[in-house]
Order: structure tokens, then C-alpha cells, then sequence
């Protein structure tokens, strides 16, 4: 995970933002309503939403760091605060990240192993562990085994049990599996290579 500097919200956006919340059905919906936040949230230009994500992210998933693209069928909006938890936050830029979508495409007639990470075993869950707060970021640390750590138990609960950032462990921290998306294969391999 890198610390995320979030720019200038695009113009389209906040005019499409301010003409959503002047609207009697925003103002009528409550805190809860998912579906009906959702519908507001999908009325936003998410095209322009998701290359403005990816420019400010470097085209890397705010979580694992797998290199993203513009494709709405790689990558995905993440609601870093849930947006049932938060309706003004559901339309609010600087809650948005892009992320990869975690394992949660692959096809699992082709004998794929499903384990999920980032937004696709979060799903709406509230985390402690946020890109955008310069303190966490500075935080992370990686391991020469791949593992991703910051030596703060609430912020490693995150990333261990919620994000999955380091495969699934057993009770006393031993691997059981890697992600489907191979993260922790694939952060050795970069760590071998950068040693030779």
C-alpha cells in the first residue's frame, strides 16, 4: 500500500454531485437505503471518476498494488468509507478509490480457487487502514516472504482479516492459501528480482 494524494475533484463531477443532492429523492433517502444510494452514486460520470482515480493512484490498486487499468471489468470504485454507512460519503471523491477487483472475476468453471481480497473480500465493512492517511501508509512495511505488516493491531486485523492482503492464515498466522489473484507469490518474486 502507497499513501494516496487525493487531487482536485473533475468540475463534471461536482456539478453532477450538487444537481443529485438538490433533488427531493436524495433528500428523502436515508442513511441505510443501499440500493437508492447506490442508484445516486451509478448516475455520477464514473468513466471520468475511474481515470481520475487511476492518474492520482499511478495505476495501482489502493490496496494490493496490482497494476490497473481503465477498464470498468479490471477495475472497480471503492467506497473506502461504506456507502450504506454514509450517503453523503457515497457521492464524496475524496471517499472513492480505484481498486482491482480481487480475485472476484475469475472464472471458476476453468477450476479457479476463489479467495478473495481488497474490495471483493471487504465488501462493506469499515476499516482502520485508509491510502489516504499519510501516518498508516508510513506505516507499511513488507517482509522478504511478501508480507505486508505495519506493527499496529488494528490497521494489521485489516489488512490480514478484511483486505486479505496476505492470503488466508490459520489462528497462529501460518498460510493456508494465497489469494486467487496470487499477491503474496507475486510480491516475492518482485522481492527475488530486486535482490539479484
Amino acid at each position: 500500500m502507497l499513501h494516496i494524494k487525493k487531487q482536485r475533484t473533475d468540475p463534471e463531477v461536482v456539478t453532477k454531485v450538487a444537481e443529485i443532492k438538490s433533488t427531493s429523492a436524495w433528500k428523502n433517502t436515508s442513511v441505510g437505503e443501499t440500493e437508492k444510494i447506490r442508484d445516486f452514486f451509478e448516475q455520477l460520470p464514473k468513466d471520468k471518476i475511474r481515470i481520475h482515480l487511476l492518474q492520482e493512484q499511478h495505476y495501482l490498486c489502493a490496496y494490493c498494488m496490482k497494476r490497473i487499468q481503465d477498464d470498468p471489468m479490471e477495475t472497480t470504485i471503492e467506497h473506502w468509507f461504506p456507502l450504506d454507512k454514509d450517503k453523503d460519503k457515497a457521492l464524496d471523491y475524496k471517499n472513492m478509490l480505484a481498486v482491482c477487483r480481487g480475485g472476484a472475476t475469475l472464472d471458476l468453471e476453468k477450476g479457479h480457487k476463489r479467495e478473495l481480497c481488497c474490495d471483493a473480500s471487504k465488501g462493506n465493512s469499515e476499516i482502520k487502514i485508509n491510502p489516504l492517511n499519510e501516518i498508516h501508509m508510513n506505516k507499511v512495511k513488507y517482509t522478504r516472504e511478501g508480507i505486508v505488516q505495519t506493527g499496529d493491531e488494528s490497521l494489521d486485523f485489516d489488512i490480514n482479516n478484511v483486505l486479505r492482503l496476505n492470503g488466508i492464515r490459520d489462528e497462529n498466522g501460518n498460510l493456508i492459501c494465497d489469494t486467487s489473484t496470487a499477491l503474496l507469490k507475486g510480491r516475492k518474486m518482485q522481492f527475488k528480482r530486486v535482490l539479484q
